[in-house]
């Protein structure tokens, strides 16, 4: 029987998702999944999570004892109840869920994101501090249209790009894509 709920919202609200990301166990059953699964018995995860812990492969068989029952009793229903995750005690199977994709993003995991935040602003400056200096030398096709409004083009880009960065952090919806 699955311990998950069934959720509206498509994303965390931020809260939620520093609440999970404080345990490093939970980060790294995140982790784990993303690469396993989405689907892993949670005697694999626990012996994934207690190598990456000990440094050893195998870990000892009490830190994976340890792990097994952390994650049983306490970190996998944390996360089903916030929807990262479904958990069948009964199979003793997790699974990863699509709200896990806003905390992944938190923790760089973030595969959906196909452009940064911090390149979109670094492309957004490049081409602006490009096209404004062949406006201003004269080049043809950018001569055209003056420097001075060249550049307000480009930081009404950039303030645009900063709009849609804040629209995602507060909503986990919108990612740069470029």
């Amino acid at each position: 029987m699955s311990t998950n709920a069934v959720f509206d919202e498509p994303s965390l609200r931020e809260g939620e998702v520093y609440e999970i990301l404080q345990n490093d166990r939970r980060r790294r059953a995140i982790e784990q999944l993303r690469r396993r699964g989405p689907s892993v018995e949670v005697a694999t995860l626990a012996e994934a999570i207690a190598a990456a812990e000990t440094d050893e492969s195998p870990a000892p068989r009490n830190v994976r004892q340890s792990v097994y029952n952390s994650l049983h009793q306490s970190h996998l229903p944390r996360l089903a109840r916030c929807g990262v995750v479904e958990y069948d005690r009964e199979r003793k199977v997790v699974t990863l869920t699509e709200r896990a994709t806003t905390v992944e993003r938190y923790m760089g995991l973030d595969r959906n994101a196909d452009v940064p935040w911090e390149t979109a602003y670094l492309l957004c400056g490049l081409v602006g501090f490009g096209v404004v200096t062949g406006a201003y030398l004269g080049l043809p096709g950018l001569v055209a249209v003056p420097a001075v409004a060249w550049s307000g083009l480009f930081f009404a880009l950039l303030v645009g790009v900063r709009l849609l960065q804040e629209a995602d952090r507060r909503t986990g919806v919108v990612s740069a894509r470029l």
